[in-house]
C-alpha cells in the first residue's frame, strides 16, 4: 500500500511504535489524500502516468499563456489531462477527440473535387473517415496548460 504523506502524518511516522490504531489512522489518511488526488486535474494527469508509464506527456499551451515575448516564461495553471491521439500536419497539431470531425469534412471536400459525379455523402464520409483513421496518430497524454485567470 502507497501512504501519501502530508506534515501531520509525518509527524506521527517520527512517533516510535507502530498500534492498530495508528496504522488505522494511517490508511484513512491514505485514503483521503488518494481521493483527493484522483479528483483534481494534477490527480488525474499522475494517474494517467501511473497507468500508461510508455507514453508521451504532450503538453498543448493555451495562446493565452503566451501573451508577451519580453519574458522567457510566463506562470500558468494545469488544466485538463487525457489519454488522446495527435497528429501533427504541416499546417497544425491535431487531437484526435477534437479534430476528427473537422479533418473528416476537410477531407470529404478534397476526395469530393476529384469526381464528375459525387458519390453519397455517407459514402464520401466512409472514404474520409478511413483517410483520416490511416494517419499517423500517435496515442499521448495529453495535458492542457492554461493562462492562470
Amino acid at each position: 500500500m502507497e501512504i501519501i504523506v502530508n506534515k501531520e502524518l509525518r509527524k506521527k511516522l517520527e512517533k516510535p511504535g507502530l498500534t492498530k490504531e495508528y496504522l488505522e489512522e494511517c490508511k484513512a489518511t491514505n485514503e483521503k489524500y488518494k481521493h483527493r488526488e484522483e479528483t483534481t486535474q494534477t490527480g488525474t494527469l499522475l494517474t494517467l502516468i501511473k497507468e500508461n508509464p510508455t507514453l508521451k506527456i504532450i503538453p498543448m499551451v493555451s495562446s493565452g499563456c503566451l501573451t508577451n515575448a519580453n519574458f522567457n516564461y510566463c506562470m500558468s495553471s494545469w488544466g485538463k489531462a487525457s489519454l488522446d491521439e495527435y497528429f501533427i500536419s504541416d499546417k497544425k497539431v491535431y487531437l484526435k477527440s477534437v479534430d476528427n470531425e473537422k479533418i473528416v469534412k476537410e477531407y470529404m471536400e478534397t476526395i469530393g473535387k476529384g469526381y464528375h459525379t459525387l458519390p453519397t455523402n455517407e459514402k464520401l464520409k466512409g472514404m474520409a473517415q478511413s483517410m483520416v483513421n490511416n494517419l499517423n496518430w500517435t496515442k499521448a497524454i495529453i495535458v492542457h496548460i492554461d493562462a492562470i485567470d
